[in-house]
């Protein structure tokens, strides 16, 4: 398909080949991933740009912690998100996050909880 595609074959060869090995990453994805990764771009895509901006600061953290603790994080996450703005300060101090998370990792759900509305 690509091959086919003006716009695509006047891109410089490395922006090509940098498409090609995201498509390619795409699809090796499972589909719970492909839903995670849906997912984290809609969250994304409704902030404003200085949320944006925020949110994008806080990627490389979440990005470096080891795969079980990122899970930890997004259900943690995922939970602020559904909680009432009211609560989420309560979640976040709650013994139960502080024994469960490092300061890293308390310190990026904080980041992470000032994203949403």
């Amino acid at each position: 398909m690509m091959a086919n595609d003006e716009r695509f074959q006047r891109l410089p060869p490395e922006r090509q080949a940098q498409i090609r090995r995201n498509l390619q990453h795409w699809n090796s994805l499972t589909p719970q991933q492909k839903g995670q990764t849906r997912q984290r771009q809609e969250i994304l895509e409704s902030l404003s740009p200085e949320k944006r901006q925020e949110a994008r600061a806080l990627f490389p953290l979440y990005n470096h912690l080891p795969p079980g603790r990122k899970q930890a994080v997004m259900r943690a996450f995922l939970r602020l998100r559904d909680l009432p703005p009211a609560q989420r300060e309560r979640f976040l101090s709650s013994p139960q996050l502080e024994n469960r998370f490092s300061p890293n990792e308390r310190d990026l759900l904080r980041g992470l909880s000032g994203l949403l509305p």
